[in-house]
């Protein structure tokens, strides 16, 4: 097949699979419920604390999470189809960016969110022992960005190398629970990994997590790091999954899609580092207590 064909051919695939993925039920059940927070959030109704700071776990799960099952799904029934049709006419790997094309679907949905989070957040008063001086709105956006914009396409590629590498119907939503409750353990709120919590996939950077030792269990407090760097990371890990998913298959040249693995892992540890040792040096609280302090 020359270039041109391919690119022909995969173009013609992204289409069908961007329209497969937009057409799952789970997608839409997954729409309606992120349209809903946006909602809530477009009228300032997140909450009246922090507006929608801390909106970026809605997407997260209802896009993201949701994300790897549909997504895993969608590989095996391209597969089927490759499978039914006798004579493989189309290389795994085409097949495998065509479907990695279809994130943009569940992306098109986050953004929707996040302009609608965005403007909840600049554009109503939000309480004073909430977001402070040492979370600016870039900060407070980039967080928002990076819990659900790129949750969004995190999650969708996650499953596309499950669903490449593990044939089984359950080893998505396996990998699916276990992502949630490894994100529950490092999700910023437990100091013995809030200096290091920026290896993991998703992560939170400020909010009430409260001072230790102190009688203020809801003190708004920013976590050590650099959300500027952990969105770099996050993207790069992005990019890296869908190599991976490439390299599963065999019968193609795999000469570059190892060094393209091999240099998005070197970049993904670099900005690894880099959203760790950047930002805050360790926690800061807000000089105003919660309203949940002790006297």
């Amino acid at each position: 097949m020359t270039p041109t064909a391919a690119g022909s051919t995969l173009g013609q695939l992204a289409r069908q699979e961007i329209r497969r993925y937009a057409g799952h039920r789970l997608f839409w059940f997954g729409t309606a419920l992120t349209l809903v927070i946006a909602g809530f959030g477009a009228a300032g109704q997140s909450d009246e604390r922090g507006r929608t700071a801390l909106d970026g776990l809605g997407p997260a799960f209802t896009l993201g999470v949701l994300g790897i099952v549909i997504m895993a799904g969608l590989v095996r029934d391209s597969d089927r189809a490759a499978a039914a049709a006798g004579t493989v006419v189309v290389a795994e790997r085409t097949r495998t960016l065509a479907l990695a094309a279809a994130v943009v679907v569940p992306l098109a949905v986050a953004l929707i969110w996040f302009v609608a989070a965005a403007y909840g957040y600049l554009a109503y008063e939000r309480s004073a022992d909430s977001t402070f001086d040492a979370t600016p709105d870039a900060f407070v956006l980039a967080v928002l960005f990076s819990q659900g914009v790129v949750a969004s396409i995190g999650g969708p590629v996650l499953g596309l190398v499950v669903g490449r590498w593990f044939r089984r119907r359950w080893a998505a939503p396996i990998v699916a629970v276990v992502a949630v409750l490894l994100t529950v353990v490092l999700n910023g709120d437990q100091a013995w990994n809030a200096g290091w919590r920026e290896v993991w996939i998703w992560t939170h950077f400020h909010g009430p997590f409260g001072l230790p030792g102190a009688d203020d269990p809801m003190r708004w407090t920013v976590l050590p790091g650099s959300v500027f760097w952990y969105v770099g990371y996050q993207l790069a890990l992005c990019a890296l999954g869908v190599v991976i998913a490439v390299l599963h298959d065999r019968e193609s040249e795999r000469a570059v899609p190892v060094r393209a693995a091999v240099g998005l892992t070197v970049l993904a540890v670099v900005l690894s580092g880099l959203a760790i040792t950047g930002g805050e040096p360790a926690t800061l609280p807000n000089p105003i207590p919660s309203p949940d302090a002790g006297g």
